[in-house]
């Protein structure tokens, strides 16, 4: 059975599912008819999701039956839809964006294996000409991809956005890409509580350049960004770090009194595995 045919074959399957809210009255269109013949006068599977996209997304109206029951075949198409609704990304109207991003992770879900090829990037342009909705969507999920080409397009969004900033940090830490380093610098010295501490949350998930910067924050003017930096220091210090844990507890320890507890207990370790580095430093032979 070909591609063709076995699609038409889901839609007539699936569409009854929809119930009474979609079956045609007198003055009614017919949601199945309407898709079913859709599907089959197609051609191949890529053309029958772009024709399901089209009803879907309509240019002008469209009956809203129709067009629930075509995003819904859409999600069953997986796959085989991913090229047509990352089209539909680009061309639907400001308010229906969201909704394509919906079903473009909903076609995503049905699938066993594998990540088709153009599913991050339809993510990522939902991010980039999508509206602040579309955007909430996709920034996390590009995340649980750790996608690093979307981190330039994340923290674009998050400039544009003041509202984005908290889902973005977020998403910019899990993905780990050292390139947010300067964006997560300027949040963590001037975001608002909250945000200023998952900032530094992510700094920490960084390279040792996030390190770097939180180092650096340990000696802020401002006791909020301090605190917020050792805190998230802590968790990934390394003996690198001693030096900067140091003079927090010989300078700020009264900023939070547990806090300065939880640095003496980790210059205590680290102390330990310092030593033991350097002896066994001392007892491999230099080489001649």
């Amino acid at each position: 059975m070909s591609r063709r045919w076995v699609s038409v074959a889901l839609a007539l399957s699936a569409l009854p599912l929809l119930g009474a809210t979609t079956r045609a009255t007198n003055d009614a269109p017919d949601p199945r008819k309407i898709i079913v013949e859709a599907l089959a006068g197609a051609g191949d599977v890529p053309a029958q999701a772009e024709a399901l996209a089209a009803l879907a997304w309509p240019s002008t109206g469209g009956d809203l039956a129709v067009r629930a029951a075509a995003r819904q075949e859409l999600v069953g198409f997986g796959r085989y839809g991913m090229a047509a609704l990352w089209k539909a990304v680009l061309r639907v109207p400001p308010a229906e964006k969201v909704e394509v991003v919906e079903v473009l992770l909903g076609a995503f879900r049905r699938l066993t294996q594998g990540i088709p090829e153009e599913y991050l990037p339809a993510l990522d342009d939902a991010i980039w000409f999508g509206t602040r909705e579309a955007r909430q969507v996709a920034i996390p999920e590009l995340a649980r991809f750790r996608s690093q080409p979307s981190v330039l397009t994340i923290i674009d969004a998050a400039r544009e956005e003041a509202e984005l900033v908290g889902i973005a940090v977020e998403a910019l830490g899990a993905i780990g890409d050292p390139r947010a380093r300067f964006y997560l610098e300027r949040v963590l010295n001037e975001g608002k509580a909250g945000v200023r501490e998952s900032a530094a949350v992510a700094l920490g998930r960084l390279d040792e350049s996030g390190r770097v910067v939180l180092r650096t924050a340990t000696r802020s003017q401002i006791k909020e960004v301090r605190l917020a930096a050792v805190r998230a220091l802590l968790p990934v210090a390394t003996v690198d770090d001693l030096t900067a844990l140091y003079e927090f507890a010989g300078t700020h320890a009264d900023d939070d009194p547990a806090t300065a507890r939880s640095v003496q207990a980790a210059t205590t370790l680290l102390e330990k595995a310092l030593e033991a580095q350097q002896a066994a430093d001392a007892a491999t032979p230099a080489l001649r």
